[in-house]
């Protein structure tokens, strides 16, 4: 036994890396194999584009408006709708556009 081990020390040493070596190219993600669900934190965003003619990348998950104002939507079914005077915060709707026409809030963000 050298040093206490009992295979020797050197066939441990590739297990004894300080976790900020280990990790350097990314964060530490300790919830990447738990499913995602509706209930789960967002974990992808997105800049929402205002657009009469285009759908978004992605049908978010929820939206967050960062300057109040009035929302025009095209929801992911298909409808459209006009949310008067939207408060500036989050907001679980899932859209597939964000028209620009009639829309007056500011910094919109998609969550998914």
């Amino acid at each position: 036994m050298v040093h206490g081990c009992v295979l020797g020390c050197h066939s441990l040493a590739p297990l004894i890396v300080p976790l900020s070596r280990r990790y350097q190219t990314s964060a530490l993600n300790l919830f990447k194999i738990h499913a995602v669900s509706m209930e789960s934190p967002v974990s992808h965003a997105f800049a929402v584009v205002l657009n009469d003619g285009n759908d978004l990348s992605h049908v978010p998950r929820a939206i967050h408006v960062g300057g109040s104002g009035n929302l025009r939507l095209t929801m992911a079914d298909g409808s459209t709708v006009t949310f008067a005077g939207m408060a500036a915060g989050w907001h679980p709707v899932r859209v597939r556009r964000v028209l620009a026409t009639k829309t007056t809030a500011t910094s919109i963000v998609g969550y998914f």
